[in-house]
């Protein structure tokens, strides 16, 4: 049975960085004090409150050190506060005490003080297994390369209903028609196609009274425009093997029907 060992956990100050460095250089070794001050003291984003160090009589015996990053989500969206925990490091002396482990809880404590969105980084399945799985409950992310492909987006469908409306223009079928389609595609945020005076409107979203809405849960209408495959026929299949749901007026199944038809000649003529 361990013996219980006395020692302070508490947030970094500029005086620790030489004991910590030697730490690092006698246990992980390459950490310099150049290296040190790159990765940390000129950094930006740097900030000394997310490094917290264990202390026994006055000799640190351990640190965990983070930095904080950026995630670009999209071309305007940019996260600012993510945390990234960098090295982690025990004297030998002093292990098998729940250092480590205390040292992860406390900087997760500062990292939900500074209102992180999350933290990320990197370790050796060995470590994520037999550390930061079962201290924080971490989860692994699969290390092959993810490729997302945005099939559709408002400025695309704009551009599409800008041309397909000068084609609708001069169709005859939809003069008379005046209906409300809200799309809800798996993927895809919502929105809703209005079809009045022979016009075609995207709205982002969906309006309160739609008389139709199309659910697609299984990706169906988007795998199929992906091919230009889609047909009206297609889609009646799809409804019937209840891919893909219809809600709403019933009386209005048969506009539908027919805007979906010269929508879809349209979609292929252009």
């Amino acid at each position: 049975m361990t013996e219980k060992m006395e020692y302070t956990l508490r947030p970094y100050n500029k005086n620790d960085e030489s004991a910590i460095i030697e730490l690092l250089q006698s246990n992980i070794g390459g950490t310099s004090y150049d290296q040190w001050t790159w990765k940390y003291k000129l950094n930006p984003n740097f900030d000394p409150s997310l490094i917290v160090v264990a202390e026994k009589n006055g000799q640190i015996i351990g640190c965990l050190t983070t930095t904080v990053q950026k995630l670009k989500i999209s071309r305007s969206i940019i996260v600012k506060s993510i945390g990234s925990p960098a090295e982690i490091i025990v004297h030998p002396k002093y292990r098998r005490h729940n250092i480590g482990k205390n040292l992860a809880l406390k900087l997760f404590e500062y990292a939900k003080n500074r209102k992180f969105v999350t933290t990320y980084g990197f370790a050796s399945p060995e470590v994520f297994q037999f550390f930061w799985k079962r201290v924080v409950n971490a989860v692994s992310i699969p290390s092959s390369t993810v490729v997302y492909t945005k099939h559709l987006n408002h400025q695309f469908m704009s551009r599409i209903i800008a041309k397909t409306n000068k084609l609708l223009t001069l169709d005859k079928r939809l003069c008379k028609i005046n209906i409300a389609i809200t799309f809800k595609l798996q993927g895809i945020p919502y929105f809703t196609f209005i079809v009045s005076n022979s016009k075609l409107k995207l709205i982002n979203g969906q309006i309160k009274t739609p008389n139709i809405t199309i659910e697609d849960q299984y990706g169906i209408i988007r795998s199929l425009t992906r091919n230009k495959k889609l047909s009206l026929l297609l889609i009646i299949k799809a409804v019937l093997n209840r891919n893909l749901k219809l809600k709403g007026v019933i009386k209005k199944l048969s506009v539908l029907f027919l805007c979906l038809r010269v929508l879809i000649q349209h979609y292929r003529s252009i």
